[in-house]
């Protein structure tokens, strides 16, 4: 069997447990008026999620829904319901930044009795979680142009390449914040980075692997 029909079968396989996913979400999404302007997204086997209702971003909302059923390996049978454990492949992405953020993290690293590369994957979790969540409620001028000052105040005159790896579910999260507002993946996965850093650095713990 060749390489190109068993890739083309997984894609088949993944495009039915998108559709599946949307299926689901399109039968159970409920939508209430929480507060004064904020509007409750909730869906079966998800948490839900408050939105202002001045900048509800439905593509946004079912993003996040299907994130989450996808990490939940969650699936539909006729009336049941059962997960699936599957191990997806983390994704590789090159990120510039100023040298004083790899140093930084590097010390991090050796702080912690743990590899640079851990370091870089957790923070790097950990930011692209919170950075969604913050797009959600704040202005986006208003969240990058906090994170653009936080990654300037690193030295460094000249930016440094490294490689860095990130579970796939949050790389497509990222890719997805990247697209809608027109960022680099290097300046976002830079940016989480470092503001996963930031909350370490003020004693908030990052969940390692």
């Amino acid at each position: 069997m060749s390489t190109t029909f068993l890739n083309m079968n997984a894609l088949a396989d993944e495009l039915r447990a998108r559709a599946d996913r949307l299926a689901h979400l399109a039968k159970t999404i409920r939508v209430k008026e929480s507060r004064p302007g904020k509007a409750f997204f909730s869906a079966e086997g998800v948490s839900g999620r408050e939105v202002s209702l001045s900048e509800v971003n439905l593509v946004r909302v079912f993003v996040h829904f299907e994130e989450e059923l996808r990490r939940q390996s969650f699936v539909r049978s006729g009336s049941s319901k059962q997960k699936i454990v599957t191990k997806e492949r983390a994704r590789t992405v090159g990120v510039y930044a100023r040298s004083g953020l790899w140093v930084a993290l590097e010390n991090l690293a050796a702080e912690r009795g743990q590899k640079p590369s851990v370091i870089y994957r957790n923070l790097l979790r950990s930011g692209v979680h919170d950075l969604n969540k913050r797009l959600d409620k704040e202005s986006s001028a208003r969240v990058f142009g906090e994170l653009t000052a936080l990654l300037e105040g690193f030295d460094g005159a000249e930016k440094v390449q490294k490689m860095v790896r990130i579970d796939k579910d949050f790389y497509d999260q990222a890719i997805f914040i990247a697209k809608e507002f027109r960022k680099s993946m290097s300046e976002i996965t830079s940016m989480c980075m470092a503001y996963g850093l930031s909350k370490v650095v003020t004693q908030q713990p990052v969940a390692e692997s």
